[in-house]
């Protein structure tokens, strides 16, 4: 199979599975469950990220609300480092390195054991600026 043919087969699978999602987020809103709603969200925030950086904000930012509504730190914080891949690729590293900051803490905080590390990683490979 030629790349192009792999990334058609990925692109694909991404909308196959933006569709799923879309299913599950308005199944979540018809039963009020505010932590799907806020995973729907999330999830739709990453598969949306390159063919829709627009939307892609809408997502993050529905599903950043929700989890600090309801207090899901450690999804909140995935929530964020989801929202740092869009501000990088905007080339927006201020926003980037501020959304990092507020994920590392939160993960330290709940003694999360394998995120901080990536994300100090990802926090240190930005330029400063």
């Amino acid at each position: 199979m030629s790349s192009s043919g792999g990334s058609k087969g990925c692109e694909a699978a991404r909308d196959a599975a933006t569709s799923k999602l879309c299913e599950g987020l308005e199944l979540a809103e018809r039963t009020g469950m505010r932590f799907l709603i806020g995973y729907a969200h999330r999830l739709l925030g990453e598969t949306t990220l390159e063919a829709n950086p627009e939307q892609a904000i809408n997502h993050f930012t529905k599903g950043i609300a929700v989890f600090q509504e309801i207090k899901t730190e450690n999804e909140l914080a995935l929530a964020y480092t989801g929202y740092v891949r869009l501000q990088k690729k905007e080339g927006n590293i201020p926003q980037a390195r501020q959304y990092l900051s507020r994920a590392l803490e939160v993960f330290d905080r709940l003694g999360t054991l394998i995120e901080p590390d990536k994300v100090r990683k990802e926090l240190d490979g930005l330029p400063r600026g």
